[in-house]
């Protein structure tokens, strides 16, 4: 009997190796049919289901990748990289409560981790802020180095009024990706509602300097300018609002 079992643990790791080798001896198969035959032959592994989920997505097909992994969570709940996959997948296709849904099985799992918390907060972020920076600095604490949770936890605190700890999450934002764009643009952003529009002025050309066809920062540059009427901004009263915050 123990000769049996011995067998048939073999052949479950030898026959996605044969089906590999058959691949390369043969016609090449897409990436999606090998992938596909791996999932047929080792239908409990996470691994595996994974990687055909990614081939899927690759291919463009993520509604197929969307609903085989959808199937694996249901057989396998306990399977926290496979929700995390669901919570990327709902949340690029804008299906917030269903990541949403994915976000709380992490939790139940105990699983969570910093872009989880970064995940949920974007989609929560206009309809919750006050939840949406709960997560984001919940994201810092376990990952202080987190560029887009300093960057859109900047956006919330921006959009309250809270401009030193705007700028503090900025900087962090920017010391961990050195010229960003759309850091830099709400600096600007930022600086101008307020009210230190020369300081505003400099992050945008900053912004010009590093990708010159910038039309945000253009437009602008061009609103600023025409307030005050000279050519660095001036003395320019503080506006009554400012585009958009540009990092989500």
């Amino acid at each position: 009997m123990a000769r049996v079992r011995t067998f048939a643990v073999w052949l479950w790791l030898v026959l996605p190796l044969a089906i590999l080798l058959g691949a390369q001896l043969g016609d090449q198969p897409s990436d999606i049919e090998v992938q596909q035959s791996l999932r047929t032959s080792l239908p409990e592994s996470e691994q595996v289901l994974l990687a055909y989920v990614d081939a899927l997505r690759s291919a463009g097909r993520t509604s197929d990748a969307l609903e085989s992994a959808k199937e694996f969570s249901i057989s396998h709940p306990e399977s926290e990289r496979v929700h995390r996959a669901l919570l990327l997948m709902y949340g690029e296709r804008g299906q917030r409560d269903e990541a949403l849904q994915a976000f709380d099985q992490l939790g139940r799992l105990e699983s969570v981790v910093a872009s989880d918390l970064v995940g949920a907060a974007v989609l929560l972020q206009t309809e919750d802020a006050g939840l949406a920076e709960t997560y984001y600095q919940r994201a810092l604490e376990l990952e202080p180095d987190n560029f887009e949770a300093h960057a859109n936890l900047a956006i919330i605190l921006i959009e309250t009024g809270r401009w030193g700890a705007a700028r503090e999450h900025l900087a962090q934002a920017l010391d961990i990706s050195p010229g960003s764009v759309p850091v830099l643009l709400n600096l600007g952003i930022l600086e101008r509602r307020a009210g230190r529009p020369r300081v505003a002025v400099e992050q945008f050309k900053n912004v010009l300097r590093l990708e010159p066809s910038n039309r945000l920062a253009r437009k602008i540059l061009a609103e600023m300018r025409e307030r005050v009427g000279t050519e660095d901004g001036g003395a320019l009263r503080r506006p009554g609002s400012s585009p958009e915050s540009t990092i989500r």
